[in-house]
């Protein structure tokens, strides 16, 4: 192994990355693999040995460590620890009770009687991290789910009956979550298998997590329980049609006809090709025009009286408008008429917020495009972006948490901004 593959697998450790490395077994080559059996084995945590043209490639894994965080030192977490030590968990166990977190009660495992909000901060649970919130207090759970839900936890889950739970959502809704955000909690806790014993609970949670964490991508696992969370995701988009093309001179580019029809026709017929649902199209500059070149086919406008002072607020609006039960949108820009639904596809397929793909960028020979798929967690810092910036300004702090997609044509680089570059793209 070079040095600098190295370098590489020791960096995506401390920034929490999962990445993985593909050895050619005939000459030795190396390189770093983001494709589909690339997430395969991210996912399943194991090595993979694929042959194609008569070459073998051994694909590695270098994942983060698995890690639980227990909130709760109580009957269940004593049964609930040994388990998951065995399944390969790193336990943090939290309790600011700290007469329950007696050494012959929990002998080996890291311990804190920390408040959990502040234990929670300082442990940093990342997309490898289970959250498991026993204490059954108010004042303890509360804390902590308020952090575990900003997290990127692949599971929390939460003691107590269904009663219980609906309280509890009432609190954390006064405290600003809305439904997709509470959706996460697992509750009342664990697979419902009959558990009475507070072994037999820590079994189902044990499988709970489990399921979260292998379970397949979408659609409930054959004889997995109702409230299983790993529905299959709502994409919805949201298309910036509001500029004012000022490089195209007094040419609106958006209205320019490729194979007869106007460019932001294309986009958005391109975007229902892909069965992408709902659409919004944020107009502003000539929004009358625009709006009539898409007026019968179905999808939402809205107009951004503000566009001229960036594209930020064109972003604004479009999340003002998605529908609040989306789980992602796609921020797609209208003069880029050369990506495919087949593109679209690839990026809805790979987006997986529970494995930590919950931003999903395309990929064609080394650079990165557009456009960009967003889980709707993201949606409250695209409110604060302002003047010309877009939401790709957010990938930089959130690159834990960004898959790339491979794809397989150039048009995801090119987008239309003089009449010269449109003459040359359209030939």
């Amino acid at each position: 192994m070079k040095r600098e593959t190295l370098d590489s697998i020791v960096a995506a450790a401390k920034d929490k990355r999962g990445v993985v490395l593909v050895t050619d077994l005939d000459d030795g080559a190396q390189h770093f693999a983001t494709d589909a059996l690339a997430d395969e084995a991210l996912a399943s945590d194991r090595s993979i040995i694929h042959e194609v043209d008569g070459r073998r490639r051994f694909y590695q894994p270098f994942n983060p460590p698995l890690r639980m965080i227990v909130v709760g030192a109580v009957h269940v977490a004593q049964s609930l620890v040994v388990l998951a030590s065995e399944l390969g968990y790193r336990i943090s166990l939290v309790d600011p009770r700290a007469a329950f977190l007696r050494e012959e009660r929990f002998a080996g495992i890291e311990r804190t009687d920390e408040w959990p909000d502040e234990a929670l901060a300082r442990l940093a649970p990342d997309h490898r991290t289970a959250i498991v919130v026993l204490s059954h207090d108010p004042k303890i759970d509360d804390p902590a789910l308020e952090v575990a839900l900003r997290s990127d936890a692949f599971y929390i889950g939460a003691l107590g009956s269904r009663r219980t739970h609906a309280q509890r959502i009432d609190r954390l809704r006064s405290r600003g979550f809305d439904h997709r955000v509470l959706d996460r909690i697992h509750a009342p806790i664990g697979l419902d298998i009959g558990a009475r014993t507070p072994p037999e609970i820590a079994a189902s949670i044990v499988a709970e997590v489990t399921l979260a964490l292998r379970g397949p991508k979408r659609g409930a696992a054959r004889g997995a329980p109702k409230k299983d969370r790993r529905a299959p995701s709502r994409i919805g988009a949201v298309v910036l049609a509001a500029g004012q093309s000022r490089r195209m001179g007094e040419a609106n580019k958006l209205m320019a006809e490729i194979d007869g029809e106007p460019m932001v026709r294309r986009v958005v017929r391109m975007l229902q090709d892909a069965e992408v649902s709902p659409i919004v199209v944020v107009l502003g500059h000539e929004a009358g025009r625009v709006r009539d070149a898409i007026a019968d086919l179905g999808v939402r406008t809205v107009v951004n009286v503000r566009f001229a002072e960036g594209m930020s607020t064109s972003v604004r609006a479009g999340v003002d408008a998605i529908e609040d039960d989306v789980d992602a949108a796609l921020f797609v820009l209208a003069d880029m008429p050369w990506v495919t639904a087949k593109h679209v596809r690839a990026m809805c397929d790979r987006f997986d917020p529970v494995a930590g793909r919950a931003i999903c960028v395309p990929v064609h020979e080394g650079r990165r495009g557009n456009p960009v798929l967003w889980a709707s967690r993201f949606f409250a810092d695209m409110q604060k972006l302002t003047g010309d910036a877009g939401a790709r300004s957010l990938l930089g702090e959130y690159a834990a948490l960004v898959s790339e997609v491979d794809v397989d044509d150039p048009g995801i680089h090119f987008d239309v901004d003089t009449p010269e570059s449109f003459a040359r793209l359209r030939r």
